[in-house]
């Protein structure tokens, strides 16, 4: 044939029977052959055995592809293979997901989960369901890791955890409302230990873990109204959760590596091909989002997690029409279309333009079908509007067996068993009920903030086993109890040192059966030992007894047992009588377990009899602390291996070794933590390496003890009990906003510096607070001790200030109360030539005084050991006589200066040296002082001296420089030109100035003048006549007012009140004077003619000095 046409056609008619064409080979040849001459190949062959070979003409399987080449089929429309319908858990069916051989589908209406055996796709059935309200209320999504199958509740804004090992009958096991991350949750995904939920209504992302699938708790989230308004879809790949927006028409990616906080990392808004976003399904480097309004698929470049961008897109109405779930598979993908009841494929090997491939409508399960899930070579879609499950068969290949080389699947379901010769990689692993079991090194590798570990135990097993062989060396069992065991070198076992439950046999374990008693003291005391019946009838009676008192037991049950009401009763001594008690820790005996209990009033030692207390002869008669127990009804006995005492207490205990009686330490059930050592080292050592805190304290979650690298803090309003001394190197602080105390039982005293340093005691508040000392004893007051015994001063309940009167003085850089001397001339002023300089220039004025009024000096040493010093000549020998020289210093340069006192016979010369002392100065004002007693010292003179810098030269300020002939310190008093000699006691002030009264029991000295000693007033109204002889000539009058405790001599003042014609206006004068006792004349004296004062009021003030 040199043309177009056939070369060969067969027909037969459409009623024919028989074979079309049939070839008939006797021989060994092939019995079909087709070449092409062209290429000189044979493209296809039918040998003498019937195998098929393409590409090859020697076959060797029934058919051989011989490459190059590929085997592949393509997606045709799929066809609807079976489907099944249920009212009771699929009322409104909304989303589907396929795990082994079931399917399990949320019911939206009908608030459930069902079960459906799916192994035969023609004809599906019903296995089993739940319904729920509170975790389920309108059922919207569910997911299923393990033996567990997770569902969002929409009405409920929940996730319900349910227990689907036993397909017939699931069960509700957990379950969490969260309105804030959950609001009408729409969609959930599982990923290892948390389960990712979108809430429609709060536009956003929770995060949950289920690592207990009894309580599951939101451990963070996240809201985004940009990207994720209208949350309504979430896939999970990786580090990231990818969450359809369907008010925003949007993507978002959510950075998940922080569960507790997870964050929007970037997103995509397109209203072309995701308007109404209603799906998202995440396969490598794409997203695939369902576009509900505009009937569309859109393919997402997410290989930019911040930057994800629409790289394609197919829009089709009839088989999309309202698409509402999406599912990939290979190279396709696989849409439910909720308007248009079907199911689309569409060819997504070109992602920047997918394309509609094939699709069924079914009217019978797929009636609103709003989600698919893809396993094999079905699909499963759930039909709302008929409570309805399809399944749907796309093709593909069906086979016994396969031995593939390399395979690159969208999604593999194994049924049965995976075999893997190599390594398994993948972004997350979730197994079921079979568990794991690995022969080779398990690693776990975390960089995250989470768990790098969870282990969760919800049976009665225990939650870790470690065994070096056949020794266990750690066992973590059910309830927590964890007993640890490390071997020595050679493995021996006498070498292990323990950590477990703190454990101690009875003394006496008996059953009395009713007649007769049973010891069972010796298989009690052996773990794991010859089990025993225990509590067999309601007439049986066990005792427990010790030598002394003990507050718990322990039970290991070999069978568990169930009984009705425990009574447990002790020997109370003080009634002679079995008394019952509420254990604090009930134990029903239907598991291991313990029993604990409080203080036993009048708790008693007994011994038993053959008629106390039953008529039975007792194992033995020794005295013993006793416990017992009886049960109200037995319906199984339990039968026990063990039953110990709980260690006094204790609740864990570490031995040195395993042959140790005595534990290194222990924790009792209490939480208390007690060491115990017989070695010359710590018993207790706490090293931190790092920046964190050395220890952490806590009450309730909240620090209340700290030690940090730097401070002890106490954080709460506790008492700090300490026998001996505490030595705080750095600050102790009290971080309360509130209150925090220090107290003391008996005397408190708190120090500053010791004899060598005279260190400050600073009180300080912060702001505006005030520092506070309250006596709550009311007869007694705050006081100041004095060095020589006494008091300095106190305050008393009243308020009153009392000033030792003997022995004290109140002194400030103005003055003060108490006795006053300064044998030193022009006392702040050192430039002054009464001051002698050696090595030492002063400046005058060059900082603020510490009165905060004056100006101080600054002292400059120009040489290593220069001073400035003043003398006073003392009119007579210094013998047996005291002196204290002080003085205000601050820092400039130097840190350190010298203070000294010496005797001089010429006031030049040096004598004896009496004291010379080095003081530490701070850049604060402090006044310093030395003192002392001279001995035998004939010289006249007194030398008070600076040395500045103390074997250096620098620089410090200077003010208020006084010399005493006294033992203390007292009231500084200024000095000019003349010293201030007084000793006495009284009040010194400089410049003072009074804003209110000041009543003064003695003398007052103003400006060193003369003394006043008192000061008297009163006022009374006067009336002088007409100033005049009678002739017009002026004239004197005098009028008198009475003043209480005035005398002849003393000193008057008289003002009147200025009034309209007062004599202040007239041409007149007066003067007043104490004319008598208590009578002071007033005397007015008119100079010209006619004055006439008007009455006015008249103050008169008496002095009296």
């Amino acid at each position: 044939q040199d043309g177009t046409g056939s070369i060969v056609s067969f027909a037969n008619t459409a009623d024919a029977a028989s074979d079309a064409v049939k070839l008939t080979n006797l021989g060994s040849g092939n019995s079909f052959l087709v070449e092409d001459e062209s290429s000189d190949t044979s493209p296809f062959v039918i040998d003498a055995d019937g195998k098929v070979g393409i590409g090859t003409t020697t076959p060797s399987e029934k058919l051989t592809l011989a490459g190059p080449g590929n085997f592949l089929q393509t997606s045709g429309n799929p066809v609807v293979e079976g489907g099944v319908t249920d009212s009771t858990y699929m009322n409104g069916a909304i989303s589907v997901y396929v795990s082994g051989k079931y399917a399990y589908v949320a019911g939206y209406n009908s608030n459930s989960l069902a079960i459906i055996d799916i192994s035969n796709p023609s004809s599906p059935s019903v296995v089993g369901g739940v319904i729920d309200s509170t975790y389920m209320a309108s059922a919207s999504s569910v997911y299923v890791s393990g033996k567990y199958a997770y569902v969002a509740g929409e009405m409920s804004n929940s996730l319900a955890i349910i227990d689907i090992s036993n397909p017939s009958s699931p069960s509700v096991v957990g379950g969490v409302i969260d309105s804030t991350y959950m609001a009408s949750a729409s969609s959930v995904y599982v990923s290892g230990k948390y389960a990712y939920v979108a809430g429609w209504d709060s536009d956003s992302l929770a995060v949950v873990d289920i690592s207990n699938p009894s309580s599951p708790s939101v451990v963070g989230g996240v809201t985004n109204s940009t990207y994720m308004n209208g949350a309504i879809s979430v896939y999970v790949s990786g580090k990231y959760a990818y969450v359809a927006g369907g008010s925003s028409n949007s993507l978002a990616v959510v950075d998940i590596s922080n569960p507790s906080s997870p964050s929007v990392v970037g997103g995509v808004i397109d209203s072309t091909y995701m308007n109404n976003a209603s799906s998202v399904y995440v396969s490598g480097k794409y997203a695939y989002v369902a576009g509900y309004n505009s009937n569309s698929l859109a393919v997402v470049d997410i290989s930019n997690p911040s930057s994800p961008s629409v790289v394609g897109g197919v829009i089709d109405s009839t088989y999309m029409n309202g698409p509402s779930s999406v599912y990939v598979s290979g190279k396709y993908a696989y849409v439910a279309g909720g308007s248009s009841n079907s199911l689309a494929i569409i060819d997504i090997s070109n992602p920047s333009s997918p394309s509609v491939v094939g699709g069924v409508t079914d009217l019978a399960y797929m009636v609103l079908s709003y989600s698919v899930y893809v396993s094999g070579k079905y699909a499963y879609v759930a039909g709302w509007w008929f409570n309805s499950l399809a399944v749907v068969d796309i093709s593909g290949i069906d086979v016994p067996s396969g031995h593939i080389g390399d395979l690159a699947a969208g999604t593999i379901d194994v049924w049965e068993n995976l075999n893997v010769a190599n390594n398994i990689y993948g972004k997350g692993l979730n197994i079921g009920p079979g568990g794991i079991y690995s022969q080779g090194k398990v690693s776990i590798f975390e960089t995250s903030s989470v768990s790098a570990l969870t282990v969760t135990q919800n049976g009665t097993g225990d939650i870790v086993n470690l065994y070096d062989g056949s020794n266990s060396v750690l066992t973590l069992a059910d309830g927590g109890r964890l007993t640890l065991a490390g071997l020595g070198a050679t493995g021996a076992t006498t070498g292990m040192q323990e950590i477990k439950p703190y454990e101690q046999d009875l003394d006496a374990v008996w059953r009395f059966n009713g007649t007769d008693y049973d010891d069972n003291t010796a298989e009690a005391g052996t773990s794991g030992g010859t089990q025993f019946e225990f509590l067999a009838d309601t007439s049986d009676y066990y005792y427990f007894g010790h030598a002394s008192k003990f507050d718990g037991m322990e039970f290991d049950l070999q069978t568990d047992g169930d009984y009705g009401a425990l009574t447990w009763e002790y020997w109370n001594g003080s009634t002679s009588t079995w008394t019952s008690f509420t254990p604090t820790a009930t134990y029903a005996l239907a598991s291991d377990g313990y029993i604990t209990w409080g203080t036993l009033s009048s708790w008693a030692t007994k011994a038993f009899s053959d008629t106390d207390p039953h008529s039975a002869t007792p194992p033995d008669t020794t005295a013993r602390y006793w416990v017992r127990v009886s049960a109200a009804s037995v319906t199984t006995a339990a039968q026990v291996y063990q039953i110990a005492l709980t260690g006094m207490g204790r609740a864990l205990a570490v031995y040195p070794s395993n042959i140790s009686s005595t534990p290194a330490f222990y924790i009792d059930r209490n939480g208390n933590l007690q060491v115990s050592s017989n070695s010359s080292a710590s018993s207790l050592t706490v090293n931190q390496s790092g920046t964190g805190k050395l220890l952490n304290i806590q009450k309730g979650g909240t620090s209340v003890f700290e030690v940090d690298q730097a401070n002890i803090i106490i954080s709460q309003p506790l008492e700090l009990d300490v026998a001996g001394d505490v030595g705080i190197d750095y600050d102790l602080y009290f971080a309360n906003n509130s209150l925090s105390n220090i107290t003391s039982a008996g005397a408190l005293t708190i120090s500053a510096g010791d004899a060598n340093h005279y260190e400050n005691l600073t009180l300080t508040t912060g702001n505006t607070g005030d520092v506070i000392i309250d006596i709550a004893d009311s007869l007694l007051g705050f006081k100041v001790a004095g060095t020589q015994g006494g008091y300095v001063f106190r305050v008393m309940p009243s308020g009153d200030l009392d000033i030792n009167s003997i022995a004290s003085n109140f002194n400030t850089p103005f003055g003060g109360f108490g006795r006053y001397q300064n044998l030193l001339t022009y006392s702040e002023e050192f430039d002054n030539a009464a001051w002698t300089k050696t090595d030492l220039t002063a400046t005058a004025n060059s900082v603020a005084a510490p009165d905060g009024q004056t100006t101080a000096d600054t002292l400059t040493s120009t040489a290593s050991g220069g001073d400035i010093e003043q003398d006073y000549n003392t009119g007579g020998d210094v013998t047996g006589k005291s002196y204290i020289f002080s003085v205000w210093l601050r820092a400039a340069s130097a840190t350190t200066s010298r203070l000294k006192i010496i005797s001089s016979d010429d006031g030049s010369a040096d004598g004896t040296t009496l004291v010379s002392e080095t003081r530490s100065v701070t850049s604060e004002w402090q006044r310093f002082y030395v003192k002392g007693t001279f001995g035998t010292v004939t010289d006249d003179f007194v030398k008070a001296q600076i040395v500045p810098v103390d074997g250096g030269t620098g620089t410090v300020y200077a003010w208020g420089a006084q010399l005493e002939e006294a033992s203390d310190m007292g009231v500084y008093a200024y000095t000019g030109s003349a010293v201030v000699s007084a000793t006495g006691r009284g009040m010194l002030a400089k410049d003072a100035e009074l804003s209110g009264g000041l009543t003064i029991d003695g003398t007052i000295t103003l400006g060193g003048g003369t003394a006043i000693s008192k000061h008297l007033s009163a006022t009374a109204t006067l009336d002088f006549p007409e100033l005049n002889d009678g002739t017009g000539n002026p004239n004197c009058s005098n009028l008198t007012i009475t003043v209480t405790g005035a005398v002849v001599g003393d000193s008057v003042t008289a003002t009147p009140t200025a009034v309209a014609g007062g004599i202040e206006t007239l041409t007149a004068t007066w003067n007043a004077y104490v004319s008598a006792a208590d009578t002071v004349t007033i005397r007015a004296c008119g100079i010209a003619a006619d004055q006439d004062p008007a009455s006015q009021t008249w103050r008169v003030d008496v002095w009296r000095h």
